[in-house]
Formats: C-alpha cells, sequence, structure tokens
C-alpha cells in the first residue's frame, strides 16, 4: 500500500518495520501515537492493534505523522516536526 502511494512512504515503511520503529501492545486498549526520537533521527510508531479495521485507520494515521516527522527532521525549528 505505501509502494503506491509513491513520494518514498514506500521505502520509509520499510525502514521503519525492518528498524525496529514501530511497536504494539495490549490488544484490549485502542490507539496509537507517533514519537520523534532526534537522537535517533527517525520517529517510532506504537499501536495496539486488536484485529478489527481500526488498526489499519490508526496505523496509516500514525505513519503519516511519522513520515511527516521524518521528512521534517533536518528542519531548524523543532514545531516544524509536528
Amino acid at each position: 500500500m505505501f509502494d503506491a502511494m509513491g513520494g518514498g512512504i514506500g521505502a520509509f515503511y520499510t525502514g521503519m518495520k525492518g528498524g525496529g520503529f514501530n511497536g504494539s501492545g495490549e490488544p484490549e486498549r485502542q490507539g496509537g501515537s507517533c514519537w520523534q526520537f532526534p537522537s535517533v533521527g527517525h520517529p517510532y510508531i506504537f499501536a495496539n492493534f486488536n484485529g478489527t479495521k481500526g488498526d489499519v485507520d490508526v496505523f496509516t494515521h500514525e505513519m503519516g505523522h511519522a513520515y511527516q516527522s521524518f521528512q521534517s527532521r533536518k528542519l531548524p525549528i523543532i514545531d516544524y516536526l509536528w
């Protein structure tokens, strides 16, 4: 799916997955979040997956935050990251 979107997000997702920059927790809780780790230069996505369509919605939403944060990681003002 991310490859089909273009713009480099497919390669970014592959790097996230291969680098261990995403994780999951308790399936009975819902939601997800994205954090930026400036010292590493890469965002991290955490999401609780429970096997529903909502998992796809949450993960793609957080991937949008992660990709934007990654693309703007070298900008001089930290507020641009988000």
